[in-house]
């Protein structure tokens, strides 16, 4: 089997899995984290639209999750932020620019949040 093979067959794995599992399990969210990564790989190695396009849907689902940590939800913020300039550097779309600094705006108050949160704990 080739890479970009083996990659595919981890998507489809992965899709299978999330597929058994309802939102709320505690799993589903971790499953959906590592089929993005196989999503992200694939673009990577076949510069996919489709693969990107996945991935940022599926950012945006675990952006709407409700955050039970602030650390997880700064990351799906900051790795949907990166897969829409990737999509902006493919269609120079200037939507997905401002979609960006959308994210990098509230991926910066949740940071200064959990700080705040941090410190109020001491």
């Amino acid at each position: 089997m080739t890479a970009v093979a083996d990659i595919e067959e981890a998507i489809y794995l992965h899709r299978e899995a999330i597929s058994l599992c309802s939102t709320s399990h505690l799993a589903h969210s971790e499953l959906v984290e590592c089929l993005i990564k196989d999503l992200e790989l694939h673009f990577t190695e076949t510069q996919s639209g489709q693969s990107l396009d996945e991935a940022i849907m599926l950012y945006q689902q675990l952006a709407d999750l409700p955050a039970d940590k602030a650390k997880k939800h700064s990351w799906v913020l900051e790795g949907l932020s990166k897969k829409l300039q990737h999509f902006f550097a493919l269609h120079n779309n200037p939507q997905d620019l401002k979609e960006v600094d959308e994210m990098d705006d509230s991926l910066t108050r949740d940071q200064d949040s959990t700080v705040t949160s941090a410190k109020a704990g001491v």
